[in-house]
């Protein structure tokens, strides 16, 4: 029988000891990617539809964003590619496949801005837009990081939505993770306000526009007004004037203002410091 001197089986136990844990940090790893890959896929299923106008939630939007860019870009798109396979397209308005055509523009930019998009173009029906760059029949305009939406309130379905896994593939060969995460502007009032004047400089104005974009800004700090929110819910829309309305949405403004609201990163929310 071989005999193996002490300093050889140090050596061997040592090298064992450091292949079980490689082995055990892989296995880590793979797990956390896992766990992450699951929660970008939960995040993604919470995320608003844009046919619908209720549900609308603009901070779900930014906080998904956000995340998935914390996971890199090789990370993320294997996350929505795994989304993807959990939703294929399937026809539907409502199926969450459709989140795809308001996530991807928002969180990639083009490698090459002056290449064609992949499938003739169809990538200009993604729906989502920066300022600038905005399209009469677009859904969704971001403001000082802030996704509004900008749909109508109330229209029809006709035939099929758009298939939209293309935007997945697009993502990951033609792309670049955006340079930093969406941070929305410390009021999302004045944010609203500014939209407002904007699009009302081209035109592009719904008769209730104003209130619904007032409405939104309202309901990412409803939290912070526990108190007003049956009141809010009760005047906004057509039960009170416009003149009225408007009055409301000043003084909320000018509240938030005086509380120093401000949007806290860490906790991706709204805030306030007083």
């Amino acid at each position: 029988m071989k005999k193996y001197s002490i300093r050889s089986i140090c050596v061997l136990t040592i090298l064992i000891a450091i292949v079980l844990g490689v082995v055990v940090h892989l296995q880590k790893l793979r797990k956390q990617k896992q766990e992450k890959q699951l929660k970008a896929i939960e995040m993604l299923e919470n995320c608003p539809n844009i046919y619908l106008p209720a549900e609308f939630d603009a901070i779900q939007v930014v906080a998904t964003v956000n995340y998935l860019r914390s996971l890199g870009h090789n990370d993320s798109v294997e996350a929505l590619e795994a989304f993807l396979e959990k939703y294929p397209y399937d026809k539907d308005y409502f199926s969450p496949h459709q989140i795809l055509q308001l996530i991807i523009p928002l969180l990639y930019t083009p490698a090459n801005p002056e290449a064609p998009i992949i499938k003739y173009d169809e990538f200009s029906k993604s729906n989502v837009r920066l300022r600038g760059d905005w399209g009469y029949k677009e859904w969704v305009i971001v403001e000082q990081d802030i996704p509004f939406r900008i749909g109508p309130s109330s229209f029809g379905f006709s035939g099929t939505p758009f298939d939209h896994s293309y935007l997945v593939e697009w993502a990951k060969n033609h792309t670049y993770l955006r340079k930093s995460d969406l941070v929305p502007a410390d009021n999302p009032f004045d944010a609203a306000a500014s939209l407002f004047v904007y699009l009302e400089s081209l035109g592009h104005v719904d008769l209730d526009l104003e209130s619904r974009l007032y409405l939104q800004s309202y309901n990412m700090i409803e939290e912070l007004f526990a108190a007003k929110q049956s009141e809010v819910e009760s005047e906004s829309g057509n039960s009170i004037s416009m003149s009225e309305e408007r009055t409301m949405w000043e003084e909320l403004r000018k509240e938030c203002k005086a509380n120093g609201i401000y949007w806290n990163k860490s906790k991706q929310r709204y805030e306030f410091t007083k």
